[in-house]
C-alpha cells in the first residue's frame, strides 16, 4: 500500500508539472505570434476555397475524428498516447445520400392523406375577446386672459383637461373546425425495395384559412364634450383699450375738431 501511494504522488506531480510548463509554454507561443495583419492579402499557409471547409451533405461523407477529451483532462494526441498507451476512441460522421428521397409538388399521386380523429374537432366554440379603446380629446374646464404675451397678441388662451378617453372588452364566440391529416409517402414512389420515413424529418405545416365574412366589432362611446367655436368672444380682439366697459376718449382719435365725426375710428 505504501508503494502504491507513492507511486500515485509521484504521477500527480509529474502531471501537474508537465500541465504547468505546458500552459506557460504555450501562453508564451500566443504571445510571440500575435501580430497585425490587417493589410496583408496572403498570410501564408495552405490555402483553398471556402466550401472546402463545410461538408457537402449531398455527397457520400464518412469521416472519423479522434475523440479524447473529457470534463476533467484535455490531452493534446502525443500525451494521450504517453498516458493511456492506446488509440483514442474516434467518433464517425456519415451521410447516405443515397437513401434520401425528394418528393415534389408534382408527386402528389404517391402520397395519401388519412385523417387523424384524435385530433380532429368540427363545430368547436371557442371563446374570445377584442379590446376596443376610443379615440382622445380633451374638455375646455375655463377660459384665461393671456397677459403673459405682447399687449397686441394677448387673447383668452383655453385651460383644458386631461385626456378622455374610454375603452372595453366585447366578448365573442368563434366557431372553428380543426382538421389534421397524417401523410406517408408511398412505396411506389421508388424504383424497388420498401421505403422506410424518419417521421423526426418531418416538417410540421400548418394552413390557416379565414372566413369570407370576417367578425365586424362595433362599440358606441358616450361623452359630455366641452368645446368653445372659434367665432366664441374670447377669440376676438379686445377694442376697450382702457378695460372700462365703456366707449370714451381711450377708444377714440380724433382728427383735430373734438368732435366724434364718421371719418374718426
Amino acid at each position: 500500500m505504501r508503494k502504491i501511494s507513492s507511486l500515485i504522488i509521484v504521477f500527480l506531480f509529474l502531471m501537474v508539472t508537465f500541465n504547468c510548463e505546458d500552459s506557460d509554454e504555450k501562453q508564451q507561443t500566443n504571445v510571440n505570434d500575435l501580430s497585425n495583419t490587417l493589410e496583408q492579402a496572403d498570410l501564408g499557409g495552405a490555402t483553398g476555397y471556402i466550401t472546402d471547409y463545410f461538408y457537402d451533405l449531398d455527397a457520400n461523407v464518412n469521416v472519423e475524428f479522434y475523440r479524447f477529451s473529457s470534463s476533467y483532462f484535455t490531452f493534446d494526441y502525443e500525451q494521450y498516447l504517453n498516458l493511456f498507451q492506446a488509440e483514442p476512441t474516434t467518433l464517425s460522421l456519415r451521410s447516405f445520400p443515397e437513401y434520401l428521397v425528394t418528393v415534389t409538388p408534382n408527386d402528389q399521386q404517391n402520397t395519401h392523406r388519412s385523417v387523424v380523429d384524435s385530433l380532429t374537432m368540427e363545430n368547436v366554440v371557442i371563446p374570445d375577446s377584442i379590446f376596443i379603446e376610443s379615440s382622445l380629446f380633451k374638455n375646455i374646464e375655463s377660459m384665461f386672459w393671456d397677459t403673459d404675451a405682447e399687449p397686441e397678441a394677448q387673447r383668452y388662451k383655453p385651460n383644458n383637461s386631461d385626456w378622455i378617453s374610454d375603452a372595453t372588452t366585447v366578448l365573442y364566440a368563434d366557431t372553428m373546425s380543426v382538421f389534421t391529416y397524417r401523410a406517408v409517402v408511398d412505396t411506389p414512389l421508388i424504383d424497388q425495395g420498401i421505403l422506410f420515413v424518419d417521421k423526426a424529418e418531418w416538417v410540421d405545416t400548418t394552413y390557416t384559412y379565414v372566413s369570407d365574412q370576417p367578425f365586424e366589432f362595433t362599440y358606441t362611446f358616450n361623452f359630455q364634450r366641452k368645446q368653445l367655436s372659434s367665432d366664441s368672444l374670447m377669440f376676438r380682439v379686445n377694442t376697450d383699450c382702457n378695460d372700462n366697459n365703456i366707449w370714451d376718449d381711450a377708444e377714440t382719435e380724433d382728427i383735430g375738431n373734438d368732435l366724434w365725426d364718421p371719418a374718426e375710428a
